[in-house]
Parts: structure tokens; C-alpha cells; sequence
């Protein structure tokens, strides 16, 4: 006897970069076509090219933040590809590590990837001292980046801990993330930086300073509700500095470059994106060019000449229709130098109803009628995303409108949302999901490590005498699957 489960659905216009809610990745042959396609890999014109197109993420998920002996971390991931951040990927392996406060390794796997996904359990170690470690994931493809580009995740690790975990015995230090405006520090030039603190426990705003290496203040903070903090300071060449909590804990910021590109954003003016430059002394008198996408589609793309070490462009947000604005950074050699998201809550220009029309509850089907009309009610023909998630029955759909702010009348009072969209640019910045050191200058000029397909077997070939087989034709069978492969050894008996 079969069952169905009849649901609502109540359709929203989808703002984010990427779902998790897709049941399967894109195709992965079309991805391998479109990899082998790109014209900047195929043709080796610039591997850079190719490398910032085919930039691999990974969103990992995990049970605790607070491990105990005799404990187990249960994680899912997410591979996520390109400048979209597609739920596909060429990689088929994920890399998984444990590691201590000296960054040595404490425990490693290796885990099959399906669809842009894996999941699975990390086992820890019996004998752990107590202290910080740090979960690291990340592709062979990743390496090409260099760490800054894995998946990092700060673990407080309890010894005989179940018990003190309930009793709140445990100081733990929270996660703290960094998040530069544009997608890195530049020394000598005003920064803007965001933290971010990951803990349900902190439930009041935070005092905190940045320090350097002699204790000294450098900057202060403010506060935006109890997670999350903002800074703007001038970090100098080579120099080391903290973020340092009023209960004394530190927390040691990310590197600054010693030459780049700044980028800032105002979106407050409902009719504007006012976009800032800074630039390091050698990009002087060199041209940039400002680009806004969104959805694969690019609305604007501004040539900018630097003839000091700053510069504003205002742009109109007229035509940029409502949802997620990437705007980036890129120099005369159309590479990425800087990149950042902005929400457009353009209802000026377009306005947004969704109307319920009836409902099939025997075949658990919901109609909905959805109108885009412009600012003078015309109806327009644009592209939008739509996702459906389950809502209560006992809501009224005027409370289901409410509750995900989409009831789109004509509205005048656009100050009003200047603090709206203040608070909504902050949140973006500090999205996980979103974050884009995807900069030029910290991606090689070469692609040194290929997409992994499968784990690598590494050996050498002895004869019965003890004595390495060099150049020599080796069969081997494979166990599990009664599969036989010939290897030739080479010069040093290696297969």
C-alpha cells in the first residue's frame, strides 16, 4: 500500500549564491566538456585563467565544535565549482584532516565524492591532548591554491569531556572568522573588516581591539549584535595582528598583501551602488575594470583609470532587476583582483506578487500566479529562481508573505530600509558560502595538481632475491573487484 504525503508549497524568489536542496549535482560529463573546452586550459593562452573558472570550494558541516574522547565527528560536504558556485565537481576525491596546534596531522581519510557530495565519520585518535585542533578538508585540484583556499574549522578537544561538556565545566574559545570586504587585507591602505564569532552561547555585543605583535591598539571595533564586529584599520608590510576579545582572548588575523586592490561598497541609496578603489602605489596610472553580474549575467562592466591611489564610481541600480549582485575587480589582463556581493532590493523598477489560485489536496498540488510588473504596473518579461519550502497549514498566506518579506507594495519610504540594507550587506560578507578569496595574486601561475579521480597506490616491485625491478612489466590484481592492470616500473623500481 502506498502513501502519499501531502505538503504546501509557497513559492520565494532565491537570493543565494547556491542550494543545497538539489536531490543531484549538474552532469559531470558537461562539466568535463566544458573544462576541456575552455579555451584558456585547452589552449594554455594563461593556466591563471582557467584556474580562477574552475576555483573548487568545499562546505563542510559537522555534528560538534566540541569534541571528547572516545568521540566520533560526523560531517557532510559540499564541492561547489566556478564563479557560481555550482554543486559539481571534476574532483572525485575529498581529503579529511585532523590537526593540532604545531599543524601536525593527527588523523587522515580519504573519501569518495558523488554528485558535488561525500559524507562520513572521523574517528579520533585514542590519546589527544587537550587543546585546539583544526578539521581540514579539501580536493587534490584545491592544492593548486594553496591552504588559504581549504575548508578550516577550529575544534576544542575535552579529555574525559562528556561530563564536564553537560556540567559547562569547559572554557571553550569560540571560532572567530575573519572576512575582508573585497577577499584580503592590503598593507598600507584603509581596510575594512569583518569578524564574525560562531557561538550560541554569546548572547551580548563583545568588547574587542586589534593589537600588534607589542599589545598595542591599533583599531577599534564596533559591534553589530553579539556575533558579529566590524573594524576599518591600516595594516602595515609584514606585520602580525590580533583580534583581542575583552576577556583577553586573541585571535591572529589573516596576512595582508603587500600590493593590490581594495574594493568597498556603499548600498544604501536606494537608487545607487557607490563603489570604492584603493590601490597599492605600483597599480597607479593602470586601468581597471568594475563588473556587476548576477546569474551569469553581466548588467554592468566600467573601465577605471587610477590616477590616484583611490577612486568612486557610482553606478544605478535602474535595470538590475532584484536578487544577489556580484561585483568584482578585474586588471588590464582581465584577471580577478577583488570581488564582493550586494543585494538589490530593486522594487522600484520591478515588483513581485505571488497570488495562491487554488489547491489539489488529494494530489497534494498548490497554484500559485506569479506577476513581474515595472514601476508603473506594466508587465515585464525577466528571469527569476524560484525554491519551495513546506509551511505551516494554520498560517494565512498574508502571515506567509510576512514571514518571508514578500509583500511588495508600493512602498516610499526607502530611508526607512537604510538599515535594512546596511545589516543585509554585513550578513552577506560574513556568509561562509560566499566567501571569495578567489584573488589573483595568491593563485599560482601553473596548474601543478590535476583533478583526482581516484586514491593514488604507490609502491615498489622486488623480485624473490630482495632486488628492485627497474623497468620492468608488472600485472596487478585488484582483490575487490577481480580487475587486472600492467604497470611498468620505473628507473628506480617505482610503480
Amino acid at each position: 500500500m502506498k502513501c502519499k504525503k501531502i505538503i504546501n508549497v509557497f513559492l520565494v524568489l532565491l537570493t543565494s549564491v547556491f542550494s543545497f536542496g538539489q536531490n543531484s549535482g549538474p552532469n559531470q560529463i558537461g562539466l568535463k566538456h566544458s573544462f576541456e573546452a575552455d579555451n584558456s586550459y585547452s589552449k594554455r593562452i594563461t593556466e591563471l585563467d582557467s584556474l580562477i573558472t574552475w576555483q573548487e570550494r568545499v562546505i563542510l558541516h559537522i555534528d560538534k565544535s566540541i569534541i571528547a574522547e572516545n568521540s566520533s565527528i560526523f560531517f557532510k560536504a559540499y564541492l561547489l565549482t566556478g564563479p557560481n558556485r555550482v554543486r559539481a565537481t571534476l574532483s572525485k576525491v575529498l581529503k579529511v584532516e585532523l590537526r593540532d596546534k604545531e599543524k601536525q596531522i593527527v588523523a587522515t581519510q580519504y573519501h569518495k565524492v558523488e554528485d558535488g557530495m561525500t559524507e562520513g565519520v572521523l574517528t579520533l585518535p585514542k590519546k589527544m591532548e587537550e587543546g585546539t585542533y583544526t578539521l581540514i578538508a579539501f580536493t587534490r585540484w584545491m592544492q593548486n591554491y594553496g591552504e588559504p583556499f581549504y575548508f578550516t574549522e577550529k575544534l576544542q578537544y575535552v579529555s574525559n569531556g562528556t561530563e564536564r561538556i553537560k556540567d559547562k565545566q569547559v572554557a571553550f574559545s569560540p571560532a572567530v572568522t575573519f572576512h575582508p570586504e573585497g577577499g584580503n587585507l592590503v598593507a598600507d591602505l584603509s581596510n575594512k573588516l569583518l569578524f564574525k564569532i560562531h557561538s550560541t552561547e554569546v548572547t551580548s555585543p563583545i568588547h574587542a581591539k586589534i593589537i600588534d605583535k607589542n599589545n598595542n591598539e591599533v583599531a577599534a571595533t564596533v559591534s553589530f549584535g553579539p556575533s558579529l564586529m566590524s573594524t576599518i584599520f591600516y595594516p602595515r608590510k609584514n606585520e602580525n595582528y590580533w583580534l583581542k576579545l575583552g576577556d583577553q582572548r586573541s585571535y591572529q588575523l589573516p596576512a595582508s598583501l603587500t600590493s593590490g586592490y581594495l574594493l568597498s561598497i556603499n548600498n544604501i541609496d536606494p537608487n545607487l551602488i557607490s563603489i570604492g578603489v584603493q590601490a597599492t602605489q605600483e597599480f597607479l596610472n593602470s586601468s581597471i575594470w568594475i563588473k556587476g553580474e548576477m546569474s551569469g549575467i553581466t548588467y554592468f562592466e566600467k573601465e577605471l583609470k587610477l590616477t590616484e591611489s583611490s577612486a568612486k564610481i557610482d553606478i544605478k541600480k535602474q535595470g538590475i532587476p532584484f536578487g544577489l549582485l556580484t561585483i568584482s575587480i578585474l586588471d588590464e589582463g582581465d584577471r580577478l583582483q577583488a570581488i564582493r556581493p550586494v543585494y538589490i532590493d530593486a522594487d522600484n523598477d520591478l515588483k513581485l506578487d505571488i497570488l495562491p489560485q487554488h489547491q489539489r489536496a488529494n494530489e497534494g498540488e498548490l497554484t500559485f500566479k506569479v506577476k513581474v510588473v515595472d514601476s508603473k504596473g506594466v508587465p515585464v518579461t525577466t528571469e527569476v529562481a524560484l525554491s519551495a519550502t513546506t509551511i505551516d497549514n494554520n498560517k494565512s498566506f498574508q502571515e506567509i508573505q510576512d514571514r518571508f518579506g514578500f509583500n511588495w507594495q508600493n512602498n516610499d519610504s526607502y530611508d526607512s530600509r537604510r538599515k535594512e540594507r546596511f545589516l543585509t550587506d554585513l550578513s552577506l560578507l560574513t556568509q561562509e558560502s560566499g566567501d571569495s578569496k578567489m584573488i589573483s595574486q595568491q593563485i599560482p601561475n601553473e596548474i601543478k595538481y590535476p583533478f583526482q579521480q581516484g586514491l593514488d597506490l604507490l609502491g615498489y616491485a622486488y623480485n624473490l632475491e630482495n632486488k628492485l625491478l627497474k623497468n620492468t612489466k608488472i600485472q596487478m590484481l585488484s582483490t575487490s573487484d577481480a580487475m587486472v592492470q600492467e604497470f611498468v616500473t620505473d628507473t628506480s623500481g617505482k610503480l
